[in-house]
């Protein structure tokens, strides 16, 4: 028992000194001699649990605050002086503002020897260390010998982050410790499996003897733990000391279940630990206060304001209370020895210092919530949580349809003005939306008949309508082009070899956008409860790219649908295969071919009101090339879907692909060298990507309050086409998507928007510290190599020849920047990053979801 207390104090010295690694390690080995010793439940373990469940929750947070954002330098656009708009969809949008995080790419000979010392070296503070030594995130460094083998993994694990779906109560014996691990060991196989899945996700073919490596519990799931035991240890005892206990227990199960982003069991743990304290302590005291405050912070985080509004000034009361006791208690002549008094006007002067704070803290809360009020479709709960607490929740943007109309493709005009849209800074500066239509006759729902499994089916696309133009064309003008695109790609066996892939500018690239639909899904399904009875629509599902996703989630069916047979009959060819690998644990499915964009509802592919969720990515936006086809495909969404079904999409980005063509419009309007009347395209991009606009996508007129020499862009609402180019991946025309307008059009269709569009730099913003399942992003960010390593000079050329834009001038300019601006970025020995070229592409998309009502 001597080596336990000593370990104790130290320990408790540790976390006072804010030295949080090696405190979770001197309690972590102090709850192990006592568990071997008494048992995982006896009650000398109550403290000590409490203790290194504290000390973990320090560790991840402190952890998670390591990542940088060596992005931010990247220059902005020059053009920021305009202050008027020359176009007549959108504004300008948000320049790139990306973040780094982890490292992905070493070189084969040093991977197995930096593998421990990267994951957690994204701006730490770390000196120069040889090979055997990690740093800990403060400077100081600890040696990684044999006897610390068991700590390894807690103290350095890149986890931090926002903790996993709380799992089942910790059980009252130790073989339940075993059971968890044990799943924890499956869902990160399977998360493997998902990598391994998305590396190679043309050609999808398995490793049948591949072995994964399973992982311990992240600091947070770990704290967790701990904490729950000892909460149950010390709910045995009914003293008021043991139920204040209970209380702090309460308390710090709250904070993990905040950092997880679990809003609702955090308010629920704090209010619990409110309770207990207001029933044993006075009512003034300090603990009563800051659980109030804790409260309060959590309501704000999750966009409840009236309730942290409440909370907020249930602390401040309670602290001015607290602050006359103290007051009155000095006032007390002889009843304090001079160290007593000290004690009490220290004391005093604190709090007189809190309640500034509280006040402040309150007084924004009431001002977003005034905000609120004023524009009442916005929404300050939004269910899109952020990773920084300077910045709010993406805002509902249902309030730019006034009203429910019908939208035509030959009368729309949207002009300037002063509200704001979307809620999202990329959004327009919107005065109006005056629609006028010609109304399209309502389509009358079809019979139905059962679909069978594994079946493939053809639908012909048909129908035809007058364009803006006048002239009669097919509705799916577009149709072939896309077909025999993505046939020839699904047939391309270079194009799907995984080595081929790993050689291409854009390896990292295609990498970072499988993680952002890995985590954009899970959200949702996170959404619908991991209900094993999900039903999933997987709209232009390609290759079959998403199905381990699928997989993963435990969802019960997915409908497979696409308008190329190629891009079906290989996504039907992977399935064969993973169902070969998990038979019963995956998914049963049927396979169709047809054009998504023309009426489904007649047909027997898809039955009303059968599934739970229905996902398009990359490829929503050709429903865009006429009015009609937009419609239909809502119409098809809306028919499937049932009430309180998520539908969830990745559209191009608006707002930055019209700022990016005007900026290219502009450029060549001030050239001196260029004929403006033999212009016929706007074209923009660089190494990696292309956009052009034809002369018929778009239109140019005067601005006459500017002069004969001003000119001003318009696009139109539909069919307003660019050939968009990404190096070996797509050649294909797309379609711009507004987001006001596909607002309109769904709320036809009874779908609202669940939050503002999010670019793809916002959504790694805010979710490249939370959790897939079991696994953090940040882990799945490494697994999948969607970042490249940047090494910092220390380390000569080696790496840096390896990187995939060497040789680009500015590529890395924003690391550079980073680092010379934040010294903890610049001690780290590699630094995770995408090239400049690829960050341009990256921001041209963004993430769409909505819910039918």
């Amino acid at each position: 028992m001597g080596d336990v207390s000593e370990l104790l104090s130290r320990g408790r010295r540790n976390l006072a000194c804010v030295e949080i690694p090696q405190a979770v390690e001197n309690f972590q080995k102090a709850c192990e001699l006592l568990a071997t010793e008494f048992g995982d439940l006896d009650e000398r373990l109550a403290d000590p649990n409490l203790l290194y469940g504290t000390a973990l929750l320090e560790l991840a947070r402190m952890e998670s605050t390591v990542i940088g954002n060596a992005l931010e330098g990247v220059p902005e656009d020059d053009d920021s002086s305009e202050t008027e708009v020359e176009c007549n969809v959108v504004e300008t949008g948000p320049e790139m503002t990306g973040k780094l995080c982890e490292i992905s790419n070493l070189l084969a000979e040093e991977k197995e020897e930096l593998s421990n010392q990267v994951i957690d070296a994204m701006c730490e503070e770390e000196k120069p260390l040889p090979s055997d030594t990690v740093d800990n995130g403060k400077g100081s460094s600890t040696t990684q010998s044999e006897d610390m083998a068991p700590q390894e993994e807690t103290a350095n694990k890149d986890a931090v982050n926002k903790e996993m779906e709380e799992t089942s109560e910790v059980s009252k014996v130790k073989t339940d410790f075993k059971e968890s691990e044990e799943e924890s060991e499956e869902a990160d196989k399977a998360m493997d499996a998902l990598v391994e899945e998305e590396n190679s996700d043309a050609d999808g073919e398995l490793d049948e003897n591949k072995e994964f490596e399973a992982e311990d519990v992240t600091n947070l799931q770990l704290a967790w733990e701990v904490i729950e035991v000892s909460r149950k240890i010390f709910s045995r005892k009914d003293d008021d000391g043991s139920r204040l206990k209970v209380a702090e227990c309460y308390e710090k199960l709250g904070e993990i279940s905040r950092e997880k982003e679990d809003y609702e069991q955090a308010v629920s743990d704090l209010q619990e630990c409110l309770n207990l304290r207001q029933s044993i302590l006075p009512e003034d005291s300090r603990e009563v206060a800051e659980t109030h405050f804790q409260i309060g912070t959590t309501h704000a985080v999750a966009g409840n304001l009236e309730f942290a509004t409440s909370a907020f000034e249930a602390a401040i009361k309670t602290l001015r209370k607290h602050a006359e006791t103290l007051s009155a208690s000095i006032a007390k002549e002889g009843s304090h020895s001079e160290g007593e008094l000290e004690l009490l006007r220290s004391s005093l002067r604190e709090v007189e210092s809190l309640i500034p704070e509280v006040e402040k803290r309150k007084a924004e809360v009431v001002e977003d919530l005034q905000m609120s009020r004023m524009h009442p479709g916005t929404s300050q709960s939004a269910p899109l949580p952020v990773t920084n607490g300077d910045q709010k929740p993406a805002d509902d943007i249902s309030h730019l349809i006034r009203k429910k109309r019908r939208v035509s493709d030959n009368a729309v005009e949207v002009c300037e003005g002063s509200t704001e849209a979307n809620g999202d800074d990329s959004s327009p500066k919107i005065k109006k939306m005056k629609v006028t239509v010609a109304g399209d006759a309502e389509i009358p729902n079809g019979a139905h008949q059962s679909e069978s499994e594994l079946e493939v089916r053809r639908v012909p696309s048909d129908s035809a309508t007058a364009n803006n133009s006048g002239r009669v064309t097919t509705e799916s003008a577009n149709a072939a082009n896309v077909v025999k695109f993505y046939d020839s790609a699904a047939r391309s066996v270079t194009a799907n070899s995984l080595a081929h892939r790993e050689q291409t500018r854009i390896f990292h690239l295609r990498n970072f956008n499988n993680w952002i639909k890995s985590v954009f899904i899970n959200q949702y399904v996170e959404k619908l409860g991991h209900n094993p009875g999900i039903h999933v629509l997987d709209l232009c599902c390609g290759k079959g790219g998403d199905q381990l996703k699928w997989a993963q989630s435990n969802v019960r069916h997915v409908t497979f649908i696409d308008i190329s047979s190629a891009s079906i009959d290989t996504c039907r060819q992977r399935y064969d295969q993973l169902y070969r690998k998990r038979q019963r644990s995956l998914f049963t499915a049927d396979f169709h071919v047809a054009d998504c964009t023309a009426d489904l509802r007649k047909t027997i592919l898809i039955r009303r009101n059968r599934y739970d969720l229905v996902s398009c990515q990359f490829s929503f936006h050709y429903a865009f090339e006429s009015l009609t086809q937009s419609r239909t495909f809502l119409a098809n969404v809306n028919h499937c879907l049932r009430p309180g079904g998520y539908f969830i999409a990745t559209i191009p980005n608006a707002y930055e692909v019209v700022r990016r063509a005007k900026k290219a419009y502009r450029e060549i309007h001030q050239s001196v060298t260029i004929n403006k009347d033999t212009v016929e395209e706007i074209q923009f991009g660089n190494s990696v990507y292309s956009v052009r606009f034809p002369i018929s996508s778009y239109s140019v007129k005067p601005n006459d309050d500017r002069g004969t020499q001003s000119r001003s862009l318009s696009f139109p609402l539909f069919g307003s086409r660019y050939d968009f180019t990404l190096e070996g991946v797509v050649d294909c025309p797309e379609f711009l998507v507004y987001p006001p307008l596909l607002n309109a059009l769904a709320s036809e269709q009874n779908l609202i928007p669940v939050a503002a569009p999010v670019s793809f730099a916002e959504f790694f913003s805010r979710y490249h510290s939370g959790y897939i399942g079991r696994m953090s992003s940040r882990d799945l960010l490494l697994r999948m190599k969607a970042l490249e390593t940047y090494p910092n000079q220390v380390h000569g050329e080696k790496l840096c020849s390896m990187l995939v834009a060497n040789g680009e001038p500015g590529a890395y300019d924003h690391v550079h920047q980073k680092m010379e601006h934040d010294e903890a970025c610049a001690q780290s020995r590699y630094l995770g990053t995408l090239s400049l070229a690829e960050w341009e592409a990256i921001t041209l998309y963004s993430l769409v979801g909505f819910r039918k009502m």
